[in-house]
């Protein structure tokens, strides 16, 4: 009988891609799992997802700006959820994503005005050229970009919350279905709904996270005939004609998919400290394991929850 599924492993992959433009469009990419294109093409893209209101992808890049502390009670006052900022040593600290732009790029009221024009102005012109003019004003803070090194000499109570970090997740859509709980985050995940794993580029299977307790006695055989019955259904509905979207009723808990993650390391901190514990769930804590190991070899976090527990 022909194999309708194969196994695979869980990974997680640190997206490094310093160019904002490169990134948005590399996350959004991965929803559908288009191959990547060339710098000209994801501008056109990033285009294109912010024409048509595609914003959850553009979430996944983070801006940091310096401005005068004059600043403070503008953006207090706007009091946006895509902002974080601080007051520190005369300086206002913001950090923000093109979400909060490009839902405000219109805005009337005066607070919110200040504030957009002082964020735009700290973009790169690349990105400024995809953002709506209209309603704007010149800002009365004259700000300067913030790098991530800049950033990390702050004191880690205002850097943890500033800086984030954003990882490519392979685990199962259950995994995923409680990673998705943790509502500070961003995030963007292997659609069901448009890929379609009869295609060859999916190698005409469903890939399936190999269980943690595969080898278990007696289990291999059921896992086996459950992921076959599966698959096999799965293509019979294609078959049948049912889209992609439709047929993916018969798709397991354990799919394998690609989830990127967009978090302030104060929030990965969170994750970490409910998720790597012994009683979180151990497909996750297996996945997110990988992660810790990696900021903290990259020098992101110290003093991860959990990570040296027997």
């Amino acid at each position: 009988m022909e194999s309708r599924f194969v196994y695979v492993e869980p990974a997680a992959r640190f997206i490094d891609l310093a160019d904002p433009i490169d990134r948005i469009a590399m996350v959004a990419h991965n929803c559908y799992k288009v191959a990547p294109k060339d710098h000209e093409s994801n501008l056109a893209f990033v285009g294109r997802l912010i024409k048509n209101e595609h914003l959850a992808m553009v979430e996944h890049y983070i801006f940091h700006a310096a401005c005068s502390a004059f600043a403070l009670d503008d953006f207090r006052c706007f009091n946006n959820p895509f902002i974080t900022y601080d007051v520190y040593q005369g300086r206002l600290i913001a950090s923000f994503s093109l979400r909060v732009i490009l839902e405000n790029a219109d805005a009337t009221d005066l607070h919110a005005r200040k504030v957009i024009s002082t964020l735009v102005k700290s973009l790169p012109a690349e990105l400024v050229g995809l953002i709506p003019t209209s309603g704007s004003m010149a800002s009365p803070y004259d700000p300067e970009p913030l790098t991530d090194a800049e950033l990390a000499t702050l004191p880690r109570e205002i850097s943890e919350k500033h800086l984030a970090a954003s990882y490519l997740l392979t685990t199962d859509r259950g995994v995923t279905h409680e990673l998705v709980r943790h509502r500070l985050c961003s995030f963007a995940q292997e659609s069901t709904r448009y890929c379609n794993y009869s295609k060859d580029k999916f190698e005409n299977r469903i890939s399936i996270i190999r269980p943690l307790d595969y080898d278990e006695p007696g289990r291999a055989a059921l896992y086996d005939g459950a992921f076959q019955a599966a698959g096999t259904s799965y293509f019979a509905l294609l078959a049948a004609g049912a889209q992609p979207q439709q047929a993916r009723a018969a798709l397991p808990t354990a799919l394998k998919a690609d989830l990127c993650i967009t978090a302030s390391l104060r929030e990965w901190k969170h994750i970490f400290e409910l998720r790597l514990a012994k009683a979180a769930h151990p497909e996750c804590r297996r996945v997110l394991l990988m992660v810790a190991e990696d900021m903290r070899a990259r020098g992101l976090m110290r003093d991860i929850p959990h990570l040296d527990e027997e």
